[in-house]
C-alpha cells in the first residue's frame, strides 16, 4: 500500500516550518518517503519560500491553496488525503519531531490496523492535562503505548479507514452543542476554527480511542499563530532519541483513560495495583490532581488526603515541579492576551 506520507499544514510561520523541517530531515529513514507540505491561502511568501527551498531526498509536493480554508477545513483536507495515499502523518508547523517519529507512525498504524475501535495513533505524549490545569502521568503497564478518549493534534497519523470513519460520521454530526456535559467544558468553548472538538466527540460517542506513546516522538513549541496570539511553552515534551524495539499495548488490555483523562475499565487493575504501600500513601494529592489525572481511580477516595502537595505523587522530578510552578500561574495572563488577540482581529475584520 506504499509508504505513510508526511503532511505539513502550514500558514504564516516560516521559522516554526524551518524548525520542523530540520527535524524531519535528521530522522531515521529505511526508504524516503513522499512529504507533502500544504499552505492555506493568504500564507506568506517566505513560507513559501521555506517550502520549495527545502532539499527532500525524497518526493516532496508543495501544494499552495488559493483560498484561505482556516485551520479546521486545512486539517480536513490534509485529512482526505487519505484517498489517494492511504496511510498519513499530520505535522503541524509548531511543532519538532523525534529521530524515531517515522519508525514508531509506521509501525504502530500496522499494529492497530484491524482494531476498529481505535481512531488514530497521536506521536505526542501528554505531560499535562489542560483540561484541569494540572500535570498528566499515565501510569506502566509496561507496554510502550496506551490510550485516551482524546485527540492528538500535535502529530498524529491516519489511515483511510480510521480517517474515512470519521469523515462519515462527521457529515451527520457537524452541529456543536456547547451545552453537552459528556464534552470537556474547556473543549465545549473552543471556537469554530477546531477540528479536534469534533474528533473528540466522535471518539466519545462511537466509543473509540486515540493511541498515546509513553516516550513522546513530537514536541509542540506553541509559537503564536493565527490562533494563538502568545509563545506558550507548557506543552513542551521529552523526545525520544534513542532507538528502540515497540512494544504495542492492545486496546483490551492497555491502560485506558475517557475524555476527562480518568482511568477507565479498571476491571483488571487493584488498588495495590495502583497505590504502593509506603509512607506516601496518604500524601498522593490533591484529591483533584490524582483523580483527574488518573493515578488514583475514584473507588480509592478513603486512602487519600486532602492535604498533599503533588510534589508527592510519583516521584514527579523537581524539574517537572519547577516547570509547572512556573507555567501555570501564567495561564491567567497567556488566557487575558489570547482574548485581546481575538478582540483585536475582530476589531480589524469590522
Amino acid at each position: 500500500m506504499g509508504l505513510p506520507v508526511i503532511v505539513i499544514p502550514a500558514y504564516k510561520r516560516p521559522e516554526s516550518l524551518k524548525r520542523l523541517l530540520f527535524s524531519i530531515s535528521n530522522a531515521n529513514y529505511k526508504t524516503y518517503p513522499l512529504l507533502i507540505i500544504s499552505i492555506d491561502g493568504g500564507g506568506s511568501d517566505e513560507v513559501i519560500k521555506v517550502a520549495n527551498d527545502f532539499l527532500w531526498l525524497g518526493e516532496k509536493e508543495v501544494i499552495i491553496h488559493q483560498k484561505n480554508k482556516g485551520l479546521k477545513e486545512h486539517i480536513l483536507f490534509c485529512g482526505d488525503l487519505t484517498k489517494k495515499y492511504n496511510e498519513i502523518i499530520i505535522l503541524e508547523e509548531d511543532l519538532f519531531v523525534s529521530r524515531f517519529f517515522y519508525d514508531y507512525a509506521k509501525e504502530a498504524l500496522k499494529y492497530y490496523k484491524e482494531d476498529i475501535h481505535i481512531g488514530g495513533i497521536s506521536l505526542y505524549q501528554y505531560e499535562y492535562n489542560e483540561w484541569e490545569d494540572i500535570p498528566f502521568k499515565a501510569l506502566v503497564d509496561g507496554n510502550d503505548t496506551y490510550f485516551i478518549q482524546t485527540a492528538s493534534s500535535w502529530g498524529q497519523a491516519w489511515d483511510r479507514n480510521q480517517w474515512n470513519t470519521f469523515r462519515s460520521w462527521f457529515r451527520q454530526n457537524s452541529v456543536w452543542d456547547i451545552d453537552d456535559e459528556k464534552i470537556p467544558l474547556f473543549v465545549r468553548g473552543w471556537g469554530s476554527t477546531s477540528w479536534k472538538k469534533y474528533f473528540i466527540k466522535y471518539l466519545i460517542y462511537t466509543n473509540k480511542y486515540f493511541v498515546f506513546p509513553r516516550i513522546s516522538l513530537s514536541t509542540n513549541f506553541g509559537d503564536p499563530g493565527e490562533n494563538n496570539g502568545y509563545k506558550n511553552t507548557l506543552h513542551q515534551v521529552n523526545l525520544l532519541i534513542g532507538e528502540k524495539k515497540w512494544t504495542f499495548a492492545s486496546l483490551n488490555n492497555g491502560i485506558k483513560y475517557d475524555q476527562f483523562f480518568k482511568l477507565n475499565d479498571l476491571k483488571n487493575l487493584s488498588t495495590n495495583q495502583i497505590i504502593s504501600k509506603t509512607n506516601y500513601t496518604a500524601e498522593l494529592n490533591p484529591l483533584e490532581l490524582n483523580i483527574t489525572e488518573g493515578l488514583v481511580p475514584e473507588s480509592c477516595y478513603n486512602l487519600i488526603s486532602k492535604s498533599a502537595d503533588y510534589k508527592y505523587s510519583f516521584n514527579l522530578s523537581y524539574k517537572v515541579i519547577q516547570k509547572i510552578q512556573s507555567e501555570l500561574p501564567s495561564l491567567k495572563r497567556q488566557l487575558l492576551n489570547q482574548i485581546k488577540h481575538h478582540l483585536t482581529k475582530l476589531v480589524k475584520h469590522k
